[in-house]
């Protein structure tokens, strides 16, 4: 193989590159089909000059072709567990938002609760404050009221003394 053969493949795949338009970067089934057809051509040439050489670098060749289907397969699995990982985060993200959605409304609910008892609490404070103050009354006004009874009998009872005395 000469110098002028390896230039030429290399323009060869250059040119055939930019014509078909692989990407320089990342995955390409373009870039790799024609960097797969150069390498099976550079085999095929140093094999009409060396057979043991052709036929190792045919052994190395698929050795990289199995090695990168491996690494291939990997990528696809752990693509496809980041997709089924991301949609299960997805399905308890908004199983959380519908059960947080459920538990303000029901801290709401319970808020009004909370007012409409502190409401009624207030009313019956009041209630039991006017009630408390009327029994007060009226049991202030019994008191002056047996105590003037008190007064009347103890006085009938001196007038009545003090007319058995004399």
């Amino acid at each position: 193989m000469a110098k002028a053969d390896v230039v030429s493949l290399q323009e060869n795949l250059d040119r055939r590159l930019q014509t078909e338009q692989a990407r320089e970067t990342g995955i390409c089934p373009i870039r790799e089909k024609l960097y797969n057809e150069c390498f099976d051509e550079l085999i095929r040439q140093i094999t009409l000059n060396c057979l043991e050489r052709g036929i190792l670098l045919t052994r190395i060749k698929k050795e990289l072709f199995m090695t990168v289907n491996s690494y291939q397969s990997l990528y696809e699995s752990s693509i496809a567990y980041g997709i089924r990982t991301l949609l299960l985060a997805e399905e308890e993200k908004k199983l959380l938002n519908d059960e947080i959605s459920k538990i303000e409304s029901e801290c709401e609910d319970l808020e009004k609760q909370i007012e409409d008892i502190d409401f009624q609490l207030k009313e019956h404070k009041e209630v039991d404050d006017k009630n408390r103050e009327a029994q007060k009354l009226k049991h202030l006004e019994e008191i002056a009221e047996n105590r003037n009874k008190g007064k009347l009998i103890k006085d009938k009872l001196r007038d009545k003394l003090t007319f058995i005395g004399k």
